[in-house]
């Protein structure tokens, strides 16, 4: 497999982080391969206490944290969800210039979190700078 483009987040200026509605302060470092058409992306939190990416690895060890879906406007994509009973656990922006994301907390659901992600119609999404 290879290769990793690795990144910490934030990694810009005016990055945002929330978790259950409270902005946060994190930090974490990401590594993502490309398989074929799916991304891999590894997680490890380095700094913070309140996310749900610690609170996995303290409570399960590790394993699939969530599966990404691109969605063409995240607010009404989280308008649909929450009328179906799913909330956000937690959200920001993303490493990709004009990208914002939401972690749904689906993981008593469906065994793991589900993320929706938007990104600008001018970003491929395959930079990561």
């Amino acid at each position: 497999m290879g290769p990793f483009s690795f990144v910490e987040w934030p990694n810009r200026p005016g990055s945002k982080y929330q978790y259950r509605g409270v902005e946060e302060h994190i930090r974490i470092s990401q590594a993502f391969v490309q398989l074929g058409s799916v991304e891999v992306e590894l997680i490890q939190p380095l700094e913070g206490e309140r996310n749900a990416y610690k609170e996995f690895l303290d409570e399960d060890g590790g394993g699939i944290h969530h599966v990404l879906f691109e969605v063409p406007d995240i607010e009404v994509a989280l308008q649909q969800m929450a009328k179906a009973g799913v909330t956000v656990l937690q959200s920001g922006t993303g490493i990709r210039p004009g990208t914002r994301w939401a972690l749904l907390d689906t993981r008593h659901k469906v065994g793991f979190y589900i993320e929706l992600r938007h990104r600008p119609g001018d970003s491929d999404g395959s930079s990561v700078s």
